[in-house]
């Protein structure tokens, strides 16, 4: 008997409609039906732990039963023509994006409305207006994202997840957002980010690209892993001698006279074009200074057993004492004063 999973495909589907044979969905252990038209069918369901791609922009059924599925793609459906409400069973995975499989993209998504996945382990919703719903819960230790999205209802609980993921989203009405203790966040290029922003529990803070000039008071988890590469008006009270890694390549810095930071911590400055007077290189175990002007600098001292990239460095001290490194990276680099190139022969 063979153990391969049953599977009902876009040629499959279409073979038996045009031979008129009755679909049995419950059989089916793997339901791939993208983009086709289902809108002829009243009520279909589907087999316990079955896993269901629906996306596209093609209509479906008046009843679709999805509550035994391990996971469910409904992705570029409007959901409003059906008429049952759409429940997750404990655990699925619950995707609505602009994005089809086979690499279509949908300009035109209709809001999402109707989906309860408030049990679901993963929930991926991307490009989409949410103005149908008035709050949002998730289940523990979820796995949360909600990206490129309008209108996220005001009440959003975040704080039993355990990713969160919010990029490009615009967060107007979010004022409070709570997140899990050891939690990943990232925020990268939302637009209209509160002015508390509490995030000292989490492990890793993604805010790639942000403009920062609205948020008063950012705080980080001790151990924390930080990336605000490419960030702007980074606010100088930011204390980050608490995290244990620090990403701050291709991010404006001008805001800060000084940057301290924890011993043993992982330190990128790279294709950065101001640095601050002071920066606490001696205590980190990994500095990425590639594409950086490092032109006066006094302060290049690196500790013990440093990995050290200088990769396309501009102006490098002839000061520099390199023998501490465990690995030091200089290529592309012009060594062409007489110290330097002393030092590494």
């Amino acid at each position: 008997m063979s153990n391969e999973p049953k599977v009902l495909d876009f040629e499959t589907f279409y073979d038996l409609t045009d031979k008129k044979q009755k679909i049995d969905f419950l059989s089916y252990d793997v339901v791939d039906l993208e983009m086709c038209d289902l809108g002829e069918y009243k009520k279909i369901a589907f087999k316990k732990g079955a896993e269901v791609n629906l996306g596209g922009a093609e209509p479906l059924p008046q009843e679709l039963d999805v509550s035994q599925c391990a996971s469910v793609d409904l992705s570029g459906r409007d959901l409003s023509a059906v008429k049952n409400k759409i429940t997750l069973r404990d655990g699925a995975s619950f995707s609505y994006t602009s994005g089809l499989n086979g690499g279509i993209h949908l300009s035109n998504v209709p809001p999402l409305t109707n989906v309860d996945f408030s049990r679901c382990a993963k929930v991926t919703i991307n490009g989409t207006e949410l103005s149908h719903y008035k709050d949002f819960k998730f289940k523990d230790g979820a796995d949360v994202s909600i990206t490129r999205c309008t209108n996220l209802p005001e009440n959003i609980d975040f704080s039993q997840c355990e990713a969160v993921q919010l990029s490009g989203c615009d967060l107007s009405n979010q004022q409070n957002l709570k997140f899990k203790d050891g939690a990943t966040v990232d925020l990268s290029g939302c637009t209209n980010i509160p002015e508390t922003l509490d995030l000292s529990h989490c492990e890793r803070v993604i805010l790639q690209g942000m403009d920062l000039s609205q948020v008063k008071n950012l705080k980080f988890k001790e151990g924390a892993q930080v990336d605000l590469s490419g960030c702007t008006n980074i606010p100088e009270n930011i204390d980050f001698s608490v995290c244990a890694a620090v990403n701050l390549s291709q991010a404006d810095l001008s805001n800060f006279k000084e940057l301290k930071l924890k011993d043993g911590a992982s330190l990128d400055l790279s294709d950065c074009k101001r640095l601050p007077e002071k920066v606490d290189f001696d205590k980190c175990a990994v500095v990425n200074l590639s594409q950086t002007d490092l032109l006066g600098r006094t302060d290049l001292k690196f500790r013990d057993g440093a990995i050290v990239d200088m990769s396309r460095a501009e102006n490098i001290p002839e000061e520099v004492d390199f023998s501490t490194c465990a690995q030091l990276n200089l290529s592309r680099c012009d060594l062409s004063s007489e110290f330097i190139g002393e030092e590494r022969t």
